[in-house]
């Protein structure tokens, strides 16, 4: 891009989106010129949505401008023709794609953001609906994968704090997590869980502090789960070969497998797997459900499609697992900062 184009297309941006910071106006010249801006792409969309610019309206100044730096290009190119204005043209079309691509990704999220905090609102007013019919708020948490609930005492909440009743059932709760300060409460419909952190605790009474709303994954379990304290190699054999994973948790109804990427397993695809447990060897056939993205690694959820022998060895070690948990549970007192209030 000449630096006349970029004079012309500064004093465009500042005519044109006044309500810009000027860092950004700045971040969009340097993103069209092929400079390396202050903000990436995402970063500069979020910047300039935040703004509050309408997005038709940077939309449309953004072709407008796409189309005055084309004729900067025609100008500066005509002696070569064509075939010189060709790669100028393709970078310039491939930058403004970019930051077209980017703010429509901004509004996305935003949209979204906005769209969950209206969620967590009606999820947080209808379980203070129903704390105040039945007097009582259910808190649980997770022991490993074993649930720990308890019944307080509803007392009030206002300003998103919420107050309930300690006893030592309560305190549990909070005990079998590592910080001692968190617990959950699920939605009436059991679609979400209430995260709520620890306050205060005085004259028997505990204070809670919302701190988000998020879809309840681990309520909706069907079965128990035992996480792997060992490293367990499972093999996966699929029509074009075979795959390693390491198991991380297994249930009488599937497993979770970790991998390192790169590795196309698809969803719905059958597998044959292969593993050792209890120092036993268990073979099953099952099916991909999930996949997810962690960093460099790959998690699968698997499901049994038939498990044969191989069921009675699981479910063996899921009694055996719950039992532990529960003889451990037993010894489990009231947290420190409820002992001392």
């Amino acid at each position: 891009m000449s630096e006349q184009t970029e004079r012309l297309l500064e004093e465009h941006i500042a005519r044109d989106l006044p309500m810009l910071r000027k860092e950004d106006r700045r971040d969009i010249i340097q993103l069209i010129a092929g400079h390396q801006p202050a903000l990436n792409a995402d970063r500069l969309a979020d910047s300039m949505i935040a703004s509050g610019v309408e997005v038709g309206v940077l939309l449309a100044v953004l072709l407008r401008y796409e189309w005055m730096v084309v004729q900067g290009i025609m100008k500066s190119t005509a002696a070569g023709g064509v075939a010189g204005q060709l790669p100028a043209f393709s970078r310039c079309v491939e930058r403004f794609g970019t930051l077209q691509t980017a703010v429509l990704n901004a509004v996305e999220r935003n949209w979204k953001k906005r769209l969950d905090k209206e969620v967590a609102a009606r999820v947080v007013a209808e379980c203070h609906a129903e704390w105040v019919r039945e007097g009582v708020v259910r808190i649980h948490n997770y022991f490993q994968e074993m649930p720990v609930t308890a019944n307080a005492g509803f007392h009030g909440y206002a300003g998103e704090y919420l107050t309930i009743m300690a006893s030592p059932e309560v305190g549990r709760v909070f005990t079998c997590t590592d910080d001692m300060q968190e617990a959950l409460i699920t939605s009436p419909d059991q679609a979400f869980k209430i995260r709520v952190g620890v306050i205060r605790c005085r004259k028997g009474l505990l204070t809670l502090a919302v701190r988000d709303v998020a879809p309840a994954m681990q309520e909706t379990r069907e079965h128990f789960r035992v996480r792997m304290t060992e490293e367990i190699e499972v093999k996966l054999r699929r029509q074009s070969g075979m795959v390693v994973g390491r198991l991380i948790d297994i249930s009488v109804s599937g497993m979770k497998v970790a991998m390192a990427a790169p590795c196309d397993l698809a969803r719905d695809e059958r597998l044959r797997c292969n593993w050792l447990l209890a120092g036993s060897a268990c073979e099953a056939d099952m099916t991909v459900c999930w996949r997810k993205e962690r960093g460099d690694m790959l998690q699968f959820g698997l499901k049994f499609t038939r498990l044969g022998a191989v069921h009675e060895q699981v479910h063996k070690l899921m009694l055996i697992q719950q039992q532990r948990l529960i003889d451990r549970l037993k010894h489990l007192g009231a947290p420190s900062w409820m002992e001392m209030a």
